[in-house]
Order: C-alpha cells, then sequence, then structure tokens
C-alpha cells in the first residue's frame, strides 16, 4: 500500500511538473474509449480502456466512476496492452466510493507510449449475487491527488482526450425511458375580449423501456395543461385562457420530465397570438336640435361625444353645410366635439344636416348625428294648421264643425 500511495503521489508530480495548463492537441483528437459489456449476477467481467494518440504520451490520470452499488473493481489487468514493463503503473481502487484512479508515466524520460491505438488497462470487476438487472455506467471523474482526467504528453504539455463512456449491462435489463413529445411548438389565434381558441392535444409516449412518469411545469398563468402528469403513453390538453389579455403575442415553454428517462427535460413552446378587436363607432347623442332668432345671435354650442367599446378608433368627421361647423374634424376616441350652428345670413326656416363619423376599421363604419337649426323671424310669421280644409255638405245638413289653429312662427307680436 505504502509503494501504490508512493507511485499515485509520484503520477502527481510527473503531471503537475508537466503541465500545469491544458494546451491543445496538436494532432488528431486523443481518445480514451471504455468499451460497453455483458455479464450477470455473480460474475467476473473485464472492461477493456483503450487510447488512441498520436504522439508520444508521458503519462496518463484517468479517473473512472461508476453508478451502483452492485459492483465493484477486483483488479486492474495489463495483459495484451501497449504499456511496456519500464513504465510506472499506479493506481487506486475506491469501491465504497464508487471509483478507480489508474494512471502511467515515463519515470526516466526514456520509455513513453508511442503513438498508436489500442489496450491500456482492463478492469475486473465483480457483480454482486443477486444484483438485478441494470445498466452500470462508466464515466470519466475528478480523482485526487492526481485529480484531472488528462494525458501527458511526452513534450511536457496536458491535453484532455475525447472520452466515450462505457458500460455493464447484468443480465438482460429494460433501456431507460425516454420521452418522445409528438409536437415541438403550438400556436393558438384569437381576438382579444373574444373567445378562447380551440384546445389542442399533446400527445406523450416512451420511446425506450421502462416506465415513463411525467410532469408538465409552465410559467403563463394563461396556459392551461390538462393534465399535468400521467404515464405515458398518454395525451395532454393544451389550451389557453384569453380572459383579461390585451392584444399582443405571448409565449411559454412547457417542459416535460420524466425520472429515469435519458432526454429529461424535453420542451414545446407554445405561442398565443391576439389580435386587437376592430373599434365600434359610438355617438352620444346622436342628434342636435339648434334654435336662432333671424339675424340674431348664434345659439350655444352643443357637444357631441365620440367614444368606442373596444379596440382603437381614428375617427374623421364630415358635413356639409356651411352653418355648421365643428371643432374637431378628426382624432382618436374617445373625443368630445363642439358644434356650433351659425345663423349669419340665413332666413327664418328649418336647416338640417348630418355629421358623418366615420373609420375605415369600425365595425359599423359610418355613423351619423343628425343637427336641426331652426331659425325664427323677427316679425310676426303666420302659419296654419292644417294648410287646407275640405267641407262636404248637404241641403239637410251642415257640415261637421272644423278647427283652423293659427300660429305665429316669427318674433313679432300677431
Amino acid at each position: 500500500m505504502r509503494n501504490v500511495r508512493a507511485s499515485i503521489l509520484m503520477l502527481s508530480v510527473f503531471l503537475l511538473t508537466a503541465g500545469t495548463v491544458l494546451a491543445q492537441d496538436p494532432g488528431n483528437r486523443d481518445t480514451v474509449r471504455v468499451a460497453k459489456v455483458t455479464t450477470n449476477a455473480g460474475q467476473k467481467v473485464g472492461v477493456p480502456v483503450t487510447i488512441y494518440n498520436d504522439e508520444n504520451l508521458g503519462g496518463y490520470s484517468l479517473g473512472l466512476k461508476w453508478n451502483s452499488n452492485d459492483v465493484s473493481v477486483d483488479s486492474i489487468s495489463y495483459i495484451g496492452t501497449r504499456l511496456s514493463a519500464a513504465q510506472k503503473k499506479p493506481k487506486t481502487i475506491d469501491n465504497p466510493g464508487h471509483r478507480v484512479l489508474v494512471g502511467m508515466y515515463d519515470a526516466d524520460g526514456y520509455d513513453p507510449l508511442g503513438p498508436g491505438d489500442g489496450l491500456v488497462f482492463t478492469i475486473w470487476f465483480v457483480v454482486a449475487p443477486g444484483a438485478p438487472d441494470q445498466f452500470v455506467e462508466l464515466d470519466s471523474t475528478f480523482f485526487p491527488p492526481a485529480g484531472r482526467f488528462v494525458l501527458s504528453l511526452a513534450t511536457g504539455a496536458s491535453i484532455t482526450p475525447e472520452f466515450t463512456k462505457g458500460e455493464i449491462k447484468i443480465g438482460n435489463p429494460q433501456p431507460p425511458p425516454v420521452i418522445v413529445l409528438s409536437k415541438t411548438s403550438f400556436t393558438f389565434a384569437g381576438m382579444a375580449g373574444g373567445g378562447n381558441p380551440t384546445s389542442q392535444v399533446q400527445h406523450i409516449s416512451n420511446g425506450g423501456g421502462q416506465t415513463l412518469n411525467w410532469t408538465a411545469t409552465k410559467l403563463a398563468p394563461w396556459l392551461v395543461l390538462t393534465p399535468s402528469n400521467g404515464l405515458a403513453p398518454s395525451d395532454m390538453v393544451v389550451a389557453v385562457n384569453t380572459v383579461g389579455l390585451s392584444g399582443g403575442t405571448y409565449s411559454d415553454s412547457v417542459s416535460v420530465s420524466a425520472p429515469g428517462a435519458t432526454n429529461t427535460p424535453q420542451k414545446f413552446v407554445v405561442t398565443l397570438t391576439l389580435a386587437v378587436p376592430p373599434p365600434t363607432i359610438m355617438l352620444t347623442p346622436s342628434s342636435f336640435y339648434f334654435q336662432a332668432q333671424q339675424d340674431g345671435t348664434n345659439p350655444p354650442s352643443q357637444t357631441l361625444n365620440i367614444t368606442t367599446d373596444q379596440g382603437t378608433l381614428n375617427w374623421t368627421a364630415t358635413k356639409n353645410s356651411t352653418w355648421l361647423t365643428l371643432s374637431n374634424y378628426s382624432g382618436t376616441a374617445p373625443s368630445g366635439v363642439t358644434i356650433n350652428a351659425n345663423n349669419t345670413g340665413l332666413l327664418a326656416g328649418v336647416y338640417v344636416d348630418s355629421i358623418r363619423v366615420s373609420d375605415p376599421a369600425a365595425t359599423n363604419n359610418p355613423q351619423y348625428a343628425v343637427v336641426t337649426f331652426e331659425i325664427f323671424s323677427e316679425f310676426p310669421v303666420i302659419v296654419p294648421s292644417p294648410t287646407s280644409i275640405h267641407v262636404i255638405g248637404s241641403a239637410t245638413q251642415n257640415p261637421y264643425l272644423r278647427e283652423l289653429l293659427i300660429q305665429n312662427n316669427g318674433s313679432g307680436v300677431m
């Protein structure tokens, strides 16, 4: 044990003096590969580790870990490897920690590992009796004191190699589950203030083995997932609730996760686009009445209120008569438009015009407000009602009495 610890210490010193900063691999990327093997409970199995290098290596430090209590390292074998007897081969086995450190260094500087591709050592594992069928993953790891998973070039530089994981397949285990989504994105479209768009379906299936218990999570309150968890294969209804949302584009990402799945989590995007509803022209009041004496003062102004119940109303107002004027002929609702009637040059009588309020985007374009302007004369004006009477009588009977109403529509005394 003392010799092993001394060898590990020497390996650490060698790697530190070889290069404290990782360098670029000068040629093709050097590669460390751990094999995949199959065995059964209660058996002993060897896992070959190979290295490809296209330059001389002065040493290496390879820490490996595994993820099961049912296997342990028995020994490290160098039979049939590329290494020479002169090269130092320290190792540390830590079965409680599920890890092993295997190193090599050229102690005298005359016996590097030359370029090539092949076996450098075999790790012999013992599988516990009664171990369940399973996949045991063999991955790289940090293992002090040598620490880094590195190759040391004979020139003194250190490089990080490419790495291929290994695996011990015990018995006939089912492969891990794989999340498969039927769609990677969903698009919904609607009108702000309108009904909800039709819901859609995400089908979740298992592309691997074992059991896939999935859970879906999201952030947006307007996004509704039913159900939010389940056992594959199953369907999840994807719906949106547009209540309270204004026009615009909304987006959220749904994450579907499953314990043990090799590709957990998987995500899909939900996009909701709400169009701004078209405006509605609303006029209050819808009619106006002005009266004035001929050649007298103009009547007081009145106000036309232009509003909308939804959307944006960009309105334009037009009229025909010169006696009718507006304070504004365009604007954005809500607006108040002052209406004035000018009796200059007008004779006594009744004048009628309409204010046309329009917006091409409005659902009820255009709308009209009727304006009536009645001008009275300063002299009396006889207005009979009715303007004609038809009488029918006979030699024996007088006709019925008829009533004639005489009104003064002027200002003078009659």
